[in-house]
């Protein structure tokens, strides 16, 4: 029996969900999605390591794996810059209008 709209769809079920928890995370207080960050950037190196073992097991295509560890370089040096970000902040503020900012509670 197929699905009468989207939402009764496993997959737009799991997208919903993947959404929500994103947005959860982002939620936190800055020094734990710093911390956040550390434990992704970790997960980025382990899948560079993987790349350039299958490039030396001749898995890949060598052009392929330099496209991707390109972009996984990209990737490190903008989650690294927003890390040290996260940290510098001891009161993040959030922008309420064109002129005004208002201190976060919490």
């Amino acid at each position: 029996m197929g699905a009468n709209t989207c939402r009764e769809l496993v997959c737009f079920q799991l997208a919903d969900e993947l959404q929500r928890r994103i947005v959860e995370i982002t939620a936190m207080p800055p020094a734990d999605f710093a911390r956040f960050l550390a434990i992704a950037r970790g997960s980025l190196a382990e899948t560079q390591v993987h790349l350039r073992a299958g490039l030396e097991r001749r898995y890949f295509e060598e052009n392929s794996v330099v496209e991707l560890l390109v972009l996984a370089a990209r990737c490190d040096r903008v989650t690294s810059a927003l890390r040290a970000y996260l940290l510098r902040c001891k009161n993040p503020v959030r922008r309420t209008s064109r002129r005004t900012y208002v201190e976060r509670s919490g």
